[in-house]
């Protein structure tokens, strides 16, 4: 996703059930860009998680991230997450998701994430999806959720 409003953010807790936006931008999301009503549903939760224009998620973010991810999605809420243009942080963590929650092999996982978001994952940040399903996952575990629920 890219950089959200505050009526893109109050339209997904209210319809599409939300209840995390993950920022991947080095600047958190503006307090000004945070609804503060959102009409009686759950409050969105907010996490940061700092990288850079071009770059990938560190292990560290990928499992902070995997961890609010799979707590939220286990209460019954959706996640979401975003840069300034929601295509390469966005698409590489969201990759990354896919291999550690939903089993996909790495490739799977990159290529479903360009199939709804053409575009998505530079070449240099595919290999991250690739390091965390060989080095990290084994490390940090996964919940290999139900496939094919994850991505919209």
């Amino acid at each position: 996703m890219a950089f959200p409003t505050p009526a893109h953010l109050r339209y997904l807790a209210r319809r599409q059930r939300v209840g995390l936006v993950v920022t991947l931008t080095p600047e958190p999301l503006p307090t000004s860009c945070r609804p503060i009503d959102t009409f009686g549903v759950r409050p969105l939760q907010f996490l940061h998680l700092p990288i850079a224009d071009y770059e990938s998620p560190t292990e560290e973010q990928i499992v902070a991230f995997m961890k609010e991810a799979r707590a939220t999605i286990k209460s019954g809420y959706g996640v979401v997450a975003h840069c300034h243009k929601g295509y390469g942080r966005t698409g590489t963590i969201l990759a990354c998701y896919l291999v550690g929650e939903e089993g996909l092999q790495p490739q799977q996982a990159i290529d479903l994430v360009r199939e709804k978001r053409p575009g998505s994952i530079a070449r240099t940040q595919e290999q991250v999806v690739h390091i965390y399903h060989k080095y990290w996952l084994p490390q940090h575990g996964g919940g290999h959720g139900e496939r094919g629920q994850a991505i919209r």
